[in-house]
């Protein structure tokens, strides 16, 4: 009977571990990622071409493509990305900023941080773009 328990006892407290590593996992660089500021850009100041721009914030890092074309963002792609579980809000992001030609674009309630990351991203690329003129 003694066997039984510890055994029991040592499940219960392995999965109470796992659990908080879990928890753990899902709640480092939320602080962080969710104070980002995005700087607004003047996309009249961007050179025509294809850009690459990252952002390193622990598990919301991620890499994008961005090409702009007359002063308007005509793509944006994702290259490297710790891909969020659901797609269709990174989808509708990336389509706002396109279709709005800029990086001031509502982002949907509960994919803040992970939005946050993207656009940190795609600021990166396009200040690449900058024109120094």
């Amino acid at each position: 009977m003694k066997k039984i328990l510890l055994i029991l006892l040592g499940s219960i407290g392995g999965f109470i571990l796992l659990v908080s590593v879990f928890l753990f996992y899902l709640g480092r660089d939320l602080d962080s990622n969710a104070a980002l500021e995005i700087d607004s850009i003047d996309m009249a100041l961007i050179d025509d071409g294809t850009y690459v721009g990252s952002h390193e914030g622990g598990r919301f890092s991620n890499t994008v493509e961005v090409t702009v074309e007359a002063g308007n963002i005509t793509n944006v792609r994702l290259i490297d990305s710790v891909r969020f579980d659901r797609p269709e809000i990174t989808e509708a992001l990336l389509e706002r900023i396109t279709e709005e030609n800029t990086l001031d674009v509502d982002i949907e309630a509960g994919a803040t941080v992970t939005s946050l990351a993207y656009m940190k991203a795609i600021e990166d690329a396009l200040t690449k773009g900058l024109n120094n003129d």
